[in-house]
C-alpha cells in the first residue's frame, strides 16, 4: 500500500486525523459545524416521531368530537328544527276502557336528547 492509499484510509477511519488534516487546510471549523448539524438533525427526527404519535392521538380525539357534535346536532334538529311538541316522548294506544274514538296515554319517557326547555 502506497503513501497515498494509506493517507486516504486514515482520513476515512480516523476522525481525529481527519480533523487535523482539515485544520491544516482551514476546514476544521466547517467540519465541526457539520457534525453539530448532524446531531441536531438526529434530534429533530426523534422529535418528529413524538409529534407523529401526538398527531395520531389528536386525530382520534377530533373524530370523537365530531361524532359528539353530530349527536348533539341531531338532538337540536329534533328539538328546535322541527318545532314539534310535546318535548317528551309518549306512547298512545286506543283503549277499550275509554270510548273507542279517544286514545289513552300508556307511557311517558324523557327525551333521549336530555333535558328540555
Amino acid at each position: 500500500m502506497g503513501l497515498k492509499e494509506e493517507f486516504l484510509e486514515l482520513l476515512e477511519r480516523d476522525k481525529e486525523f481527519r480533523y487535523a488534516v482539515a485544520g491544516k487546510l482551514g476546514l476544521e471549523e466547517i467540519l465541526r459545524r457539520l457534525d453539530r448539524h448532524e446531531e441536531h438533525l438526529t434530534k429533530l427526527r426523534e422529535d418528529m416521531v413524538g409529534f407523529r404519535r401526538h398527531y395520531e392521538i389528536l386525530a382520534k380525539l377530533e373524530a370523537q368530537l365530531v361524532k359528539l357534535r353530530s349527536m348533539r346536532m341531531g338532538c337540536n334538529v329534533r328539538l328546535n328544527g322541527l318545532k314539534t311538541r310535546p318535548r317528551i316522548s309518549s306512547v298512545t294506544t286506543p283503549s277499550r276502557a275509554w270510548s273507542s274514538s279517544s286514545p289513552s296515554t300508556t307511557g311517558v319517557w324523557p327525551s333521549p336528547c336530555g333535558s328540555m326547555m
